[in-house]
Formats: structure tokens, sequence, C-alpha cells
């Protein structure tokens, strides 16, 4: 599933359909993420208590402002800006925290936790960033409105 998440989100930025607001969204979500220290590790770890990153909210936020065009174009391009940085961090969260719970827990528990994590936060933060990207391309919409 996520591999075929992947695809699809490598074939929209190479078909040129959203490569700058999606780019930039991406951007912004992966540089809040990493400077502002936000990315949860917990929810993967407890995934009874999923919260969305500020990244992934003003990454969406972004992409769905910059975003010229419907609201479900927008909608599309905020979920991609969500989800890009989690799947470059993700991966690399995971097997760092794996690394400092070996010592405590058997390998077959923690890598079946962090499976079942994954698979839980990853489509809750997609959504996030198409909720916020939505909300950005109305309040575009909105603000050119006014302008004219």
């Amino acid at each position: 599933m996520i591999y075929r998440i992947r695809g699809l989100i490598f074939k929209s930025l190479f078909t040129r359909r959203f490569p700058a607001p999606i780019f930039c969204g991406a951007l912004v979500c992966l540089f809040i993420n990493i400077i502002g220290l936000d990315y949860s590790i917990a929810t993967l770890v407890a995934p009874s208590a999923p919260s969305a990153g500020a990244g992934q909210i003003v990454g969406g936020f972004v992409a769905g402002f910059l975003q010229s065009g419907t609201r479900r174009d927008a909608l599309k391009a905020g979920g991609y800006a969500g989800g890009l940085p989690i799947l470059v961090l993700g991966p690399l969260a995971l097997i760092l925290r794996i690394g400092t719970q070996s010592a405590a827990l058997p390998l077959g528990s923690i890598a079946l936790q962090y499976a079942f994590g994954f698979l839980l936060v990853y489509p809750f933060m997609i959504g996030m960033g198409s909720l916020f990207g939505g909300i950005g391309a109305f309040v575009g919409q909105w603000l050119s409105k006014k302008r004219s």
C-alpha cells in the first residue's frame, strides 16, 4: 500500500501537474518538522493518540494557497505536501527509534508496533494536509476576490 502511494505521488510530481505548490508546501512542512522538532515519533509508538504535526498543517495550507485551480486540486496538493515529508522522514525516524528500543523489547514486537502505527498515522497526516490545503485554497480565492 505504501509503495503504491509513493508511486502515485512521484508520478504526479513528474507529470508537472502540481510541482511548484507541492514542492513549496513540502519544503515548508519538512523545515517545520525538522527545526521545530515537531515530527512526532510518539504517534508512531502510541497510535491510539494521533496528532497532526504543525508541519503538515502549515505545509498543506501553503500548498493549497499556492495552487491555482479548483478546490479539489488544492486538496490534492495539500495532501501531497503533507505526505511527502512523512515518506522521507518516516522510515528514517522508524529506523532511529528502533535502535533505541531494541534493548528493551524484542525486535518482532517493535516491528509490528511500528507497522501498525505507520499505517494508522500516515493516512491521518495526509488527511490533515488535505484539509488545510482546502482551507488554504479557500483563503487564497477569497483574498484574490477581495483584491479585484
